[in-house]
């Protein structure tokens, strides 16, 4: 499978869009995207030119873009909270799930998946929630962390088709940037919009739950965690 998304060229840069979604995905199985219409989701197929393991700076890229796109088009303050959230004032408004399949240096093929509350109002996230085997009183308490930007706008609609194409433009910028010139300049980016560094964070691990302050992140695109026992712990 991998070989035959390297000789389809034609396949790089397919741009995958819905109206809605029923089983989107977080970055935990557990966790679902939860895509009424309204909204902006799409998925995005790339043949990277960049070694495996700068693979970690594609997640970066498309935050960045997406962070970028809402504040030019919605003038909104937002931010990215580690590792694939851009919130606005504090709360999430877009998510981002990046999949890759490696093979030693060489990247096969990556799959970017950007989502964007955009003309949803807040009733229909919980709803969606609830109609999916949830409570509606427990959706609402426990999504209160959730806005969209018809929400922050006051009610007021955004151009979706052309915040689609203006968030595709600015992938292709940081995503041919980074295949040019590295990493240096996304690292550096991703810095200026980020939310999280000088934070205290708890973040889920397979060895169990890293809570401290988010101090950085590397050269390798990975967050770097000081916890309280002076231990700096890398983070993907």
């Amino acid at each position: 499978m991998e070989e035959d998304y390297r000789k389809s060229g034609d396949i790089n840069g397919t741009v995958i869009i819905a109206e809605h979604q029923r089983r989107g995905k977080g970055r935990h199985v557990e966790n679902k995207w939860i895509s009424p219409r309204g909204g902006i989701w799409l998925s995005v197929i790339l043949l990277p030119k960049i070694n495996a393991s700068q693979s970690t700076f594609l997640p970066l890229c498309s935050a960045i873009a997406a962070c970028d796109i809402i504040n030019e088009q919605a003038n909104l303050n937002s931010k990215i909270k580690w590792p694939n959230d851009i919130v606005v004032r504090g709360k999430k408004v877009s998510g981002i799930l990046v999949n890759t399949s490696t093979e030693r240096e060489k990247i096969n093929y990556a799959v970017i998946g950007i989502g964007i509350n955009a003309n949803i109002e807040l009733s229909a996230i919980t709803s969606s929630i609830a109609s999916n085997g949830g409570n509606y009183s427990e959706c609402l308490l426990g999504y209160t962390g959730v806005t969209s930007l018809q929400n922050e706008l006051s009610n007021t609609n955004i151009d979706v088709t052309l915040m689609i194409q203006l968030l595709l433009e600015k992938l292709e910028h940081y995503y041919l940037e980074l295949e040019t010139n590295g990493p240096a300049n996304i690292r550096h980016e991703w810095k200026k919009r980020a939310d999280t560094l000088g934070k205290a964070v708890k973040i889920r691990t397979q060895k169990g739950i890293i809570e401290g302050i988010a101090i950085d992140i590397d050269n390798n695109g990975i967050l770097l965690v000081k916890t309280y026992d002076g231990n700096v712990h890398q983070l993907i």
